[in-house]
């Protein structure tokens, strides 16, 4: 076609990226570097689940072969020529290493007094006027305090969750939010806010999943042209996906198929070899069934062998008797 295809790395985020071999074979060698998850690569050939790729952007090895889907995972998919300039162009925001985790409220504390109730709505507030002049870290310890005081609401943990989000600690957000929907499982705010931390740690499908949990409670449009991006990188996932089940399902038909011809052609051999076997038998039989011996044997059931001793079917297990036709010798 001429046009340069490029593909976006979308696994890996919980292994540090995505494996990276010399060769087309996964049994090739092993590249001690792995392709971090978010890389840009420049298409260079495709074998079936495997692609050769030039790195564009992102960290790992500049060339190499990489599975696109491993089982139902999808590693690497296209990316849409259209958004090719984008790409190159978005800044990456770097996580911030998560440490310790903000605090939890006591397990023993179910409902406050009205004096802590007050406490904790006073903290709520003066966090929201932190974060609204953009003193993060002084919204942060105001809501943790407020937490700590025991039994929060829902939306002091997805206030919670914005403030860590926007600190670029995006795992602990996103715990913030289980809570906050664990406690309300209809508050939409917590839903597009784990919807941005899955998008910073790259979980394209739960990031998909939350922004239309989200939007369907309360649309809002900055949240719908955010998850659109996102939409279109989980359809291209699931193409791919679909792509590599339709091969499996191909590769295995086709097995079966071969499996059902070798079955019809052993068959027809084994008749093959049985109607030989009959034809065999009735032309031995042809030939002696007049022999006054072979009537006899087949009369009685039995004939005796040189010894006298009675014997029935033949060693050879072609003939129906043991028969033995004396021949007179010249002294």
């Amino acid at each position: 076609s001429g046009q340069q295809q490029f593909w976006e790395v979308v696994g890996g985020q919980d292994t540090g990226g995505i494996l990276v071999r010399e060769g087309l074979s996964t049994q090739s060698k092993q590249l001690p570097e792995r392709l971090s998850t978010g890389s840009l690569l420049a298409e260079l050939e495709v074998e079936g689940d495997r692609l050769h790729y030039k790195r564009v952007r992102g960290t790992g090895p500049d060339e190499g072969w990489v599975t696109t889907c491993l089982k139902t995972k999808v590693l690497v998919c296209r990316v849409r020529e259209a958004d090719v300039g984008e790409r190159l162009e978005a800044t990456e925001v770097k996580l911030v290493e998560e440490g310790e985790l903000p605090p939890l409220p006591p397990a023993d504390v179910n409902e406050l007094t009205v004096e802590e109730q007050e406490q904790q709505d006073r903290l709520a507030d003066e966090a929201a006027e932190a974060l609204q002049d953009g003193n993060l870290e002084v919204a942060l310890s105001l809501l943790n305090s407020a937490i700590c005081l025991g039994a929060p609401p829902a939306k002091i943990y997805s206030k919670r969750a914005e403030v860590l989000l926007k600190l670029s600690r995006a795992t602990a957000a996103a715990r913030d939010c289980d809570l906050a929907l664990s406690l309300n499982p209809n508050q939409a705010k917590a839903y597009k806010v784990r919807a941005r931390s899955n998008v910073m740690l790259k979980r394209w499908a739960e990031a998909h999943a939350d922004f239309q949990s989200g939007l369907s409670i309360d649309y809002d449009d900055a949240s719908y042209e955010e998850s659109k991006p996102i939409a279109d990188k989980v359809k291209e996932m699931q193409r791919v996906a679909a792509e590599r089940r339709q091969r499996l399902e191909a590769a295995q038909a086709s097995q079966q198929k071969a499996a059902l011809e070798e079955r019809r052609r052993e068959a027809r051999a084994e008749l093959a070899k049985q109607e030989q076997e009959r034809a065999e038998k009735a032309l031995r039989e042809s030939r002696i069934a007049h022999e006054p011996y072979y009537v006899l044997a087949k009369r009685q059931g039995w004939f005796t062998d040189f010894l006298g001793i009675k014997r029935g079917r033949c060693k050879c297990s072609k003939c129906d008797f043991y028969v033995w036709k004396p021949v007179r010798m010249n002294s």
